[in-house]
């Protein structure tokens, strides 16, 4: 990749780095040489536990689940469509009722 960039698009400089070095860094308020701690990189397929030492990423230690946000998007679409079914239940037992009492109204002579 480095290579294509450099002959093709003659691009003076390139850094290359792994994502989650980068998401630690952009966490830090000020400018330390040390960048150590844990970052958890929530993604639409899988969740992972990266460890950063040093600015080094430890790949021995990386965890990875496969609980991500696909899970939460479907989760909440199911609420939703649970909820949707409740208000639809909701919706035909007010019209019942309204069907019952206005054709009741409709003609006088007709008890209810």
């Amino acid at each position: 990749m480095g290579e294509i960039m450099f002959e093709t698009f003659n691009i003076p400089g390139l850094y290359i780095a792994v994502n989650s070095v980068l998401a630690l860094a952009a966490g830090y308020s000020t400018s330390k040489c040390e960048m150590t701690g844990v970052v958890v990189d929530v993604g639409e397929g899988a969740t992972r536990v990266v460890p950063v030492a040093d600015g080094y990423v430890i790949g021995s230690c990386i965890k990875s689940i496969p609980i991500a946000g696909q899970d939460v998007t479907l989760f909440i679409q199911e609420l939703m469509r649970f909820q949707f079914l409740l208000s639809l239940r909701k919706l035909d037992v007010i019209l019942h009722v309204q069907f019952i009492v206005f054709n009741s109204f409709a003609d006088p002579f007709v008890a209810i």
